[in-house]
């Protein structure tokens, strides 16, 4: 059975890949990488110049892929925007590419109902609830693996890993409009990145042109243009320890 690291740009991923260069985990058959097109500039960063050319040296096959023109442009042609509580982004943009791919890859090896290829999902013992039981994962002919719980790596141990490597510490990924992130998240993308938080915002007033009945948009009870039209009095200590927190895409799997 062919293995696959599912890469998600974060830090469980990429201790992962320097895992493998220590040889304390085997050489996967190849490390994909979903881009969504709305990640961070430093994770895009960090995969094109850190991850990827140390897959390529370890001697490993690198895939990226992308479902249609991504994430932002999906939801613009829609006139919609990621809701918490639905996965949509998770399967059209995550999900789907990669099994899309896995299905080529595998060709006549890939069995309906039968796991056909091993993909590692990089959960760490902190967030161990996440993963998925056997018998609950879909579809069957994906088996999904947890070689970070086996190995009982929590995230701050991956975390001392990559400091003590050679390689630069990748950011906490996932997609900078994520709704999960909050009003702490879309603050700071305000505050570092205004270009992203432009799109955004744009994104949400066409959301409510064509669904005027809706009363939230990414964040319950708060709209965006509160934000961009309020100067920003809070520090960056006063935004962490707001209570919303972003659910994390590291591992790869983004909620599988």
């Amino acid at each position: 059975m062919k293995s696959v690291l599912s890469y998600g740009g974060g830090v469980q991923t990429f201790a992962m890949l320097i895992l493998i260069e220590k040889g304390i985990l085997p050489k996967p058959d190849l490390v994909i990488f979903a881009d969504t097109r709305a990640e961070y500039p430093a994770t895009e960063a960090h995969v094109e110049q850190v991850a990827k050319p140390l897959v390529e040296k370890l001697g490993i096959t690198w895939a990226k892929v992308v479902h249609k023109e991504g994430l932002i442009h999906g939801y613009m042609e829609g006139k919609s925007i990621p809701i918490p509580g639905f996965r949509s982004c998770t399967y059209n943009f995550k999900v789907r590419p990669i099994h899309d791919f896995l299905r080529n890859f595998l060709g006549d090896e890939k069995k309906n109902g039968k796991a056909s290829v091993n993909t590692w999902i990089g959960i760490s013992t902190d967030e161990a609830k996440r993963a998925v039981p056997r018998n609950k994962q879909n579809p069957k002919w994906v088996l999904c693996t947890y070689p970070l719980l086996d190995l009982k790596l929590s995230r701050n141990d991956l975390i001392q890993l990559i400091e003590e490597s050679e390689y630069p510490m990748p950011i906490k990924s996932g997609c900078f409009l994520c709704p999960y992130g909050g009003m702490k998240n879309f603050i700071k993308l305000k505050m570092n990145h205004p270009d992203l938080f432009k799109i955004a915002l744009v994104m949400e007033n066409q959301y409510f042109e064509h669904r005027k009945h809706r009363k939230n948009g990414f964040i319950d009870g708060i709209k965006l243009q509160d934000i961009a039209s309020t100067p920003t009095l809070f520090s960056f200590e006063e935004i962490d320890s707001m209570i919303t927190e972003q659910a994390e895409c590291d591992s790869g799997g983004c909620f599988l």
